[in-house]
């Protein structure tokens, strides 16, 4: 068994366990990529653009998706540039207007 048995890529830089060059906060904002994943429903080149595209989340039972998708839209309109802040804002209300349906693993792996 290795010592150092992860590693975490950053761009073309490879970072290994005992590398104290990563901000805490860094590693805080990344740790909640191991703790939901949302995927698109098309996921294949240029479908990023795609309006209104079905989004899934793989989520822990009682975590609010919904809550977390406006948190996420107000914190980058804080702290986005001053030209993409209307489509961030435009984003949040489309957010808060939806609903978000929750299913079992039996029924998702039926879509």
């Amino acid at each position: 068994m290795h010592e150092n048995c992860w590693q975490l890529a950053i761009n073309d830089i490879l970072v290994s366990k005992d590398a104290q060059r990563i901000p805490d906060d860094y590693k805080r904002y990344m740790a909640k990529n191991l703790f939901y994943i949302k995927f698109q429903a098309k996921n294949t080149f240029g479908t990023d653009l795609v309006k209104k595209q079905l989004a899934y989340y793989l989520s822990p039972v009682g975590f609010d998706v919904k809550e977390r998708e406006i948190s996420y839209c107000k914190y980058a309109i804080k702290n986005c540039p001053e030209e993409i802040r209307a489509g961030w804002e435009a984003y949040l209300s489309t957010v808060k207007n939806q609903s978000f349906i929750f299913v079992s693993e039996e029924q998702f792996l039926q879509t």
